[in-house]
């Protein structure tokens, strides 16, 4: 025997379906068709056995909610056509359903009409209200125009879109490497200087500041053009001086285009 059952599998039948139905001894699968089926409602799909005792067995889905209603998808920041110089993203907006929220992701394609997204973050599972929805790393990405796009998914798997269209313009850093990180300067051939190497997503004006700490004075300054910094440092200042025993910080600043 079969029933579809309406808002709790104690409840009332549906309207539809008003008894158990027979169904045969075997089967795997029972369609019922013409259904009246009401947005937003829960409908339980019970299965009852009984053996030639009479003696009866039954058993209740755990539930099916009706929604056919997409979910809501915003995206208010960042804005449409903005430049962004900065190494991450920060993105607001609405992601949510009334009746079944699933996730949201944040996607991002090249150019205009992307032919692909890749997604950037998530999948979040909780549903958000005009707030914020991720913030994104985007040195990765390379500079140029840009779509971004939030997709939030529902319990049944309806989805909806916003998209943002932007520049990056930013200057990104990668791959900074100090080799030893530990010298010393004394002329023996062994470890007498660091070489100090980074990359640049395009050309810029870098500058490498050896300092004792951030908040210091540079003790040594290289500077240079282009997309890869390559300079070695022999634990002097510019004058030759050997620097005092201690930790130093290497910091590497790199400018170009809008950032």
């Amino acid at each position: 025997y079969a029933q579809l059952r309406l808002d709790s599998p104690t409840g009332p039948p549906a309207c539809n379906v008003c008894d158990w139905q027979a169904i045969g001894r075997q089967f795997t699968s029972v369609t019922y068709q013409g259904l009246s089926l009401q947005e937003g409602r829960s409908y339980y799909f019970g299965v009852r056995a009984e053996n030639g005792a009479g003696m009866l067995a039954e058993r209740f889905t755990d539930g099916i909610i009706i929604d056919r209603t997409p979910p809501i998808a915003v995206l208010n920041a960042p804005a449409e056509n903005a430049t962004i110089v900065t190494s991450s993203v920060a993105f607001s907006g609405t992601a949510s359903d009334g009746l079944s929220f699933a996730n949201y992701v944040i996607e991002s394609g090249a150019g205009v009409a992307p032919a692909s997204f890749a997604v950037l973050a998530g999948p979040f599972t909780v549903p958000v209200a005009n707030g914020t929805l991720a913030t994104a790393v985007v040195r990765q990405l390379p500079i140029g125009v840009r779509t971004f796009r939030l997709k939030v998914t529902d319990g049944a798997g309806l989805t909806a879109i916003s998209t943002r269209t932007v520049t990056l313009d930013h200057t990104a850093l990668t791959a900074p490497l100090v080799q030893p990180n530990a010298i010393s300067p004394n002329g023996d051939g062994l470890q007498d200087a660091a070489a100090i190497s980074a990359t640049i997503n395009r050309s810029a004006n870098w500058t490498v500041n050896i300092r004792p700490t951030l908040a210091d004075p540079p003790v040594r300054t290289f500077t240079g053009t282009g997309t890869s910094i390559a300079v070695v440092w022999d634990g002097k200042t510019a004058g030759g001086a050997t620097v005092a025993e201690r930790a130093y910080v290497v910091q590497i600043q790199a400018a170009a285009g809008a950032g």
